[in-house]
């Protein structure tokens, strides 16, 4: 009778989340899963980022596990897998056996993914030099990524390699073989059969962050430029998205290419922009504008992810302040915001792990309880999951006392 009773109440508060959280068309179809916590002293749980299918049922969970900053080793991570659904269990996947970079961690955080044939080839996060005689070209490490209904293995890595010319890039700084350009955006297929993917940074001579478009034509082991989405040189017009850095792109039912991304930090719009011809140029960069003035008149925020629903629905994460999912029928918006963090408080029942709104009593999480990064991914027609994390030490290791962790979340469009 118990359970009965539980879930009878799991069943009413899942029903009451549409209105609970505003005048938007999702619902909370199961509740938040708890894919890792701390577990011991000095240890990172968070940036859980990407997102993504490595088979045909298989989704792929990969997070930071090491402080935010550059490392000359690669930036650490820990990487998980579930169902197709991503909403019971999640196991870990095991560090590759053996590398072909030894100086580099085998406990990689995994990016963008490209499927293929029982599996996917994914990157990792920074573009590294050849030879600072190549400041035109760099790479990065490809982690080859085995998919059953069984489980999902790291089987090796290999090469990437990015050419830029006729830009220069720009080392990070003077100790490190790293540039100042990394594979943040999601991978594409253009309307010719090759791959797309954006990158951002500093290219050599510039002062603030391009995009950059590059293509494939051998599905993924080498990439050229194109062109710049945003630059330096060619900022648009409006001030508020001169600062571009991390972005997400999809192809609407159209052909355009659509892409959103982050300008400046906390509290900063988003921006997007729309290419017809399948990438060479680009509308003038624009905000994203809210259908209601729930924190601020645009949606705002860093690292977002974008997604198509079946219904037509767009759908888009970010945050910063708070965990928000924003959806829109339009590209043109407008988009209607969605307060993830009431719908997990809702229904996570563990104190440490809620979110506590701040000091006007409003539950929009600043960086000392979120980093605001998140994965997106479509499960079904008109389903989605959502990974975010909850910190409990803002960005330094969590005390058992209060620790961080990792969830995921899944929505249903109506």
């Amino acid at each position: 009778q118990k359970t009965n009773m539980a879930a009878v109440s799991l069943l009413i508060s899942l029903s009451l989340l549409c209105e609970a959280v505003g005048d938007v068309n999702i619902t909370v179809s199961a509740p938040p899963v708890k894919v890792i916590e701390t577990t011991m002293p000095g240890e990172y749980v968070f940036f859980p980022f990407t997102l993504q299918f490595v088979g045909n049922d298989e989704i792929l969970l990969s997070m930071h596990n090491c402080s935010d900053g550059l490392h000359q080793e690669g930036w650490a991570g820990r990487s998980f897998s579930s169902s197709k659904n991503g909403t019971e269990v999640w196991t870990e996947i095991s560090p590759m056996k053996q590398s072909h970079f030894p100086s580099l961690t085998p406990n990689t955080v995994i990016k963008p993914c490209i499927l293929k044939e029982n599996g996917a080839l994914c990157f990792t996060y920074d573009l590294r030099q050849f030879n600072q005689a190549s400041p035109t070209t760099a790479w990065v490490r490809g982690i080859a990524v085995s998919s059953t209904p069984q489980s999902v293995n790291i089987t090796g890595d290999v090469q990437i390699s990015f050419d830029f010319a006729p830009r220069k890039l720009k080392a990070w700084d003077s100790s490190t073989t790293s540039y100042l350009m990394v594979t943040d955006g999601n991978i594409l297929d253009s309307l010719d059969g090759k791959k797309m993917i954006t990158t951002y940074g500093t290219y050599d001579g510039d002062s603030s962050y391009s995009i950059a478009v590059l293509v494939s034509n051998n599905n993924g082991m080498n990439w050229t430029r194109t062109t710049d989405i945003i630059s330096p040189s060619n900022p648009g017009s409006n001030p508020n998205c001169h600062q571009p850095s991390e972005s997400n792109w999809m192809r609407l039912a159209n052909k355009s290419l659509f892409i959103v991304f982050r300008s400046g930090g906390t509290s900063r719009p988003l921006c997007s922009s729309i290419s017809n011809d399948d990438g060479m140029t680009w509308s003038s960069p624009d905000i994203l504008a809210s259908a209601e003035d729930s924190l601020y008149p645009y949606v705002w925020g860093v690292e977002p992810k974008l997604i198509q629903l079946e219904n037509g629905m767009l759908v888009l994460s970010t945050g910063r302040p708070g965990v928000m999912l924003w959806t829109s029928m339009s590209a043109d918006g407008p988009w209607h915001p969605y307060n993830v963090a009431i719908a997990h408080n809702s229904l996570e029942k563990d104190p440490m792990f809620q979110y506590t709104p701040d000091s006007q009593h409003r539950l929009y999480p600043d960086t000392q309880q979120t980093t605001s990064y998140t994965g997106l991914v479509k499960t079904s027609p008109n389903t989605f999951l959502l990974s975010y994390d909850k910190l409990g030490n803002g960005w330094n290791p969590a005390p058992l006392t209060n620790k961080s962790a990792v969830f995921v979340m899944s929505f249903t469009s109506q």
